[in-house]
């Protein structure tokens, strides 16, 4: 009786996870242009930077300080895919002082680390993926930025 009652609870506590775990909506390459030309970012569109079919677009909105690279790319597949390469490698840099949050959840993730005077984030949507590798001392707007755009 004890086991059964178990699995009730246990089916009833994944229906439930499963329930929080709702879709996000990417924004779209030019959605980020306007929010970051809006906060005073120069625009670059480094799409040529890459081979023929590797991405559909990628717009780097630059400041003095640092720049936050929006990709997007052929399918939700190949987004995870360098999401989870970009997470690992983040994951290897070592450091005195770590912390990091980490979302995997539906159809997006993010990764989100400061390690002693460095930020990484990396998150993404369906096929879109949002990029920084900063000093920390801007990880606040850095997480702002990714916040007002939806990626965080």
């Amino acid at each position: 009786m004890k086991k059964r009652l178990f699995l009730v609870y246990a089916a009833v506590l994944m229906l439930c996870c499963t329930a929080c775990g709702k879709s996000k909506t990417p924004i779209t390459a030019a959605d980020f242009t306007n929010q970051m030309e809006s906060a005073g970012f120069d625009i670059q569109d480094a799409t040529g930077q890459f081979a023929e079919g590797e991405v559909e677009s990628v717009t780097l909105a630059m400041c003095e300080n640092y720049q936050l690279e929006f990709y997007v790319l052929p399918s939700k597949e190949q987004a995870a895919g360098a999401y989870e390469q970009n997470r690992t490698s983040f994951e290897n840099v070592q450091g005195a002082k770590s912390s990091h949050v980490s979302v995997t959840l539906g159809n997006y993730g993010y990764y989100y680390r400061v390690v002693d005077d460095r930020v990484f984030l990396i998150s993404y949507i369906d096929n879109t993926l949002l990029y920084c590798v900063a000093d920390s001392a801007y990880a606040d707007e850095i997480k702002e930025y990714a916040k007002e755009a939806g990626y965080l």
